[in-house]
């Protein structure tokens, strides 16, 4: 539970649909969520780089929803244009469901920004590897680490091509 979270939704299947996020509170009070889109389809169906945002209120023991169609997805290196930011008034929490296809599903209950930590370790079963990182409200710099034993993989990252051993440096605005 926290009162700010960031999310990048990432279209790793042609057939992804959607994104639902649940938003829950234990607060004793209705909550309310302010949701700030990094972009919207204008009034003609264009994409727009103005910044919208809605709100989502959260009765006490209760859940509300929003879908993210797979239109407002990441599909490559993107940047910040893709981030999703979720501040309350009070503590709430969020389950994500991630629509793989019709009959595939990936949920997570994303931590909030306070509980950010510093190290971070992950691993992929799949040859297909992404990997997304959202920033805080401070500036960073991040190193990834590729451990992989299998030297003929490789992930591309800005144009260039890393290796197992190599590390991908980047710098982070807030």
């Amino acid at each position: 539970m926290g009162r700010l979270f960031v999310f990048i939704p990432v279209k790793m299947h042609d057939d992804a649909q959607h994104v639902a996020i649940f938003f829950f509170t234990m607060a004793h009070n209705k909550v309310s969520v302010k949701v700030s889109f990094p972009w919207y389809k204008g009034e003609e169906g264009h994409i727009s780089k103005q910044p919208d945002h809605q709100t989502v209120d959260v009765d006490r023991m209760g859940t509300s929803s929003l879908i993210i169609h797979s239109d407002y997805f990441i599909t490559q290196n993107s940047g910040p244009s893709f981030t999703y930011k979720f501040e309350g008034n009070d503590d709430f929490g969020i389950n994500v469901l991630l629509e793989q296809n019709e009959y595939s599903v990936d949920t997570f209950t994303a931590v909030p920004v306070t509980g950010w930590g510093k190290k971070y370790y992950t691993m992929t079963f799949k040859e297909q590897v992404a990997i997304n990182v959202a920033n805080g409200e401070t500036e960073n710099k991040i190193s990834i680490n590729l451990k992989s034993p299998n030297t003929d993989h490789s992930i591309e990252y800005k144009g260039k091509q890393y290796k197992g051993g190599e590390t991908i440096e980047q710098d982070l605005k807030k």
